[in-house]
């Protein structure tokens, strides 16, 4: 189908050229009638003057003016002329004659060009049939990637049947059984189920880190910090996607989240775990987590009063939580020295002393 497209297309580029000589040859040939036509009307002019001369002397032979053989001068030049006008007469009908040969081989040629182009449009519909005849036959990636998993080998029958009687919710189960994954590694997607009360807290946007399993084990065992998460996260992302329902199995909300930083060092599949910056506040007023206390469920701090050698109890208002840091918003200033260690060993007024 294909070739006969392509062969087509030959064939109009050249009836398409037929046709552009052929208007060319319409034009010259109308060119050459009013040539001719022109030429014509000079030669009736040079006619009807000779006559008039013959005329003029002829009435002068009469009166014994001149000459017989003078007669027959102008007698012959009139002759001539009357020649010459039926001449230019045959050339201003061949021209025309010549205009409606061009004009048939213009028609011709146009018939040529349409005829072409119904055979090209034919062939496209043969092409699109073959084309679509062809779906059935091959399987298409709707992008480039690799393979990551390959279930189906030549001379296996596979239907859609099979994942219709499996737990779609199960993605091992699917990958099992689906022919082939192919996977784009530079755009791979985090999934991850959070519970129900933070899913109103997560928003498309918001920045997400990627710490990969086994990071995230050593990292906990000696304390995760804020700039330790930085260090350790192998990829960065965006949240993309929010799940405006909740799963009823699970209680939990779908987030999706699209990397755009270090897609390489992760693997399809792979468990991470995930830090999601859900608020963020550049300059806010921030102590570590372990200075604070709670008495009846409220935030304090210990703040050291230098001048009198002792600490105070304060209540605060918390702000953003972070993973090592928890913003102030009222309760403190800056400057203030907090009790960071031994804060069960203290009350509101108790000594201190403040070693550098």
């Amino acid at each position: 189908a294909q070739a006969q497209t392509a062969e087509a297309q030959t064939q109009r580029v050249t009836a398409q050229a037929n046709l552009s000589q052929a208007q060319a040859n319409v034009e010259q040939t109308k060119s050459q009638v009013i040539s001719a036509q022109a030429q014509f009307e000079a030669a009736k002019n040079d006619f009807d003057l000779a006559i008039s001369e013959f005329k003029r002397r002829l009435e002068l032979f009469d009166a014994g003016v001149i000459s017989e053989s003078d007669v027959d001068v102008y007698r012959n030049r009139a002759e001539d002329a009357q020649s010459q006008v039926r001449a230019a007469q045959a050339e201003v009908n061949a021209a025309l004659s010549n205009v409606k040969a061009a004009e048939s081989q213009l028609a011709s040629a146009q018939s040529q060009l349409t005829a072409t182009q119904a055979q090209i449009s034919s062939a496209k519909a043969g092409q699109t049939r073959s084309t679509i005849s062809l779906e059935d036959t091959e399987i298409v990636a709707p992008f480039d990637g690799i393979v990551a998993h390959l279930n189906i080998r030549e001379g296996d029958f596979w239907t859609t049947q099979i994942l219709n009687s499996l737990n779609t919710g199960d993605y091992q189960s699917v990958v099992d059984s689906v022919p082939i994954i192919v996977n784009d590694p530079s755009a791979y997607e985090v999934i991850v189920e959070l519970p129900t009360f933070y899913g109103p807290l997560v928003q498309p946007g918001q920045s997400a880190y990627v710490v990969l399993d086994q990071d995230m084990s050593t990292a906990s065992s000696r304390g995760m910090t804020q700039q330790e998460l930085f260090r350790l996260a192998k990829a960065r992302g965006t949240i993309f996607s929010v799940s405006p329902s909740v799963n009823p199995g699970e209680r939990s909300v779908n987030v999706t989240i699209r990397l755009y930083q270090g897609s390489k060092n992760v693997l399809d599949g792979e468990r991470v775990s995930l830090w999601i910056a859900v608020a963020e506040n550049p300059t806010a007023l921030s102590v570590p987590l372990n200075a604070i206390v709670y008495r009846d469920q409220k935030p304090y701090v210990f703040v050291v009063n230098q001048q009198e050698k002792v600490v105070k109890l304060r209540p605060v208002t918390a702000g953003i939580r972070g993973i090592s840091m928890q913003e102030i918003s009222s309760g403190v200033e800056v400057g203030d020295l907090v009790v960071t260690e031994g804060l069960n060993r203290l009350v509101d007024g108790t000594p201190v002393e403040v070693i550098d």
